[in-house]
């Protein structure tokens, strides 16, 4: 059985190497499930393998919102239609709509990431939090 690691309790070094542990996996997924990532990083010659350390983000391509356009509405999706639980749109009032798409793992580690944000700051279970910023998409 493996055992959870809580990142908030990690010393730096150990920190920096899960989130190079996780960022090398996120590479991997999108790399071989994306023909737009596998283009991008292709383009400036970086596979996920050659990612060593977290400086190497450097090298990494940037999403920028003309590629959320041009990829709208399943361009980006790395599983299949039928694990998608939510999917936040744009207007497309300035062009083309963007899309992002959520499986319920997603969501669940989101309300995770917030619950640990929120927690810093404070609140606790019997407090109310009421998200009032957009999705920014």
């Amino acid at each position: 059985m493996s055992r959870k690691i809580d990142p908030e309790y990690l010393d730096r070094e150990n920190l920096e190497k899960l989130q190079l542990k996780r960022l090398k996996k996120v590479l991997d997924r999108v790399y071989h499930k994306v023909p737009f990532y596998r283009e991008a990083f292709d383009a400036r010659k970086v596979k996920p393998d050659n990612i060593k350390n977290l400086k190497d983000l450097e090298r990494l391509p940037f999403t920028t919102r003309e590629d959320l356009r041009a990829g709208y509405p399943y361009g980006f999706l790395t599983s299949s239609l039928s694990r998608l639980v939510r999917l936040h749109t744009s207007t497309g009032t300035t062009g083309k709509p963007k899309a992002v798409l959520f499986t319920q793992k997603d969501i669940d580690q989101a309300a995770r990431l917030i619950t640990r944000s929120m927690s810093m700051t404070g609140a606790g279970p019997e407090d109310v939090f009421q998200n009032m910023m957009s999705y920014g998409l």
